[in-house]
């Protein structure tokens, strides 16, 4: 199994816990939130396709000239209110000017500004463990050509699409030379709601 303990890793998975811990929702949020229904899919350059029911979004740290922003998409097998379970991870640190994130293009950077994604943090990761950060492989998200992300919300629905050129972990040879993510739904733990 890939190890992708990082100390930034643990430092948003403390933050997101703690997050979570303190979330709580009122009767009217889950009525709502019970009628849109979310998925999604990765699919590498291979032909082989992974499914996402889920999503999350997590201001992790607000700034003077951008935030913050954890964007965790994931399987049916995730739990993300116990931090519990193994399943396909889509995991990105983007950084933004706005607050609450609501739409944009962000494009893969080694350097932290506004409209990127943090190149050293973000992967997809294959049954992936949350909690311990293993997985069974996983794919590092690299900035070069056609890499972008492009995110839009209308109500509570978020509309996430995505093309990255990637490297296995751990320098593992690999075929694999883009990933596609799409997404349709909610994200929980929206500062935007």
């Amino acid at each position: 199994m890939r190890n992708l303990t990082r100390p930034f890793y643990i430092a948003l998975i403390a933050i997101l816990s703690a997050a979570l811990s303190f979330t709580a929702c009122s009767d009217d949020d889950e009525d709502n939130n019970d009628n849109i229904e979310s998925s999604g899919t990765v699919e590498l350059a291979t032909g082989d396709s992974y499914s996402l029911s889920q999503g999350v979004l997590q201001l992790s740290n607000e700034g003077d000239s951008f935030n913050t922003y954890a964007l965790i998409l994931g399987s049916s097998g995730l739990d993300w209110e116990t931090f519990s379970g193994i399943g396909e991870v889509v995991w990105l640190v983007v950084y933004s000017d706005q607050k609450p994130l609501t739409n944009g293009t962000f494009t893969l950077n080694t350097s932290p500004q506004a409209n990127t994604i943090d190149s050293a943090f973000s992967y997809f990761a294959v049954q992936a463990n949350p909690v311990t950060m293993e997985s069974e492989v996983a794919y590092k998200f690299m900035p070069g050509q056609g890499d972008s992300l492009t995110i839009s919300k209308d109500g509570d629905t978020y509309e996430i699409n995505a093309v990255f050129p990637v490297a296995a972990s751990d320098e593992e040879q690999t075929t694999i030379t883009s990933i596609s993510v799409n997404y349709s739904g909610e994200l929980i733990y929206d500062e935007a709601k």
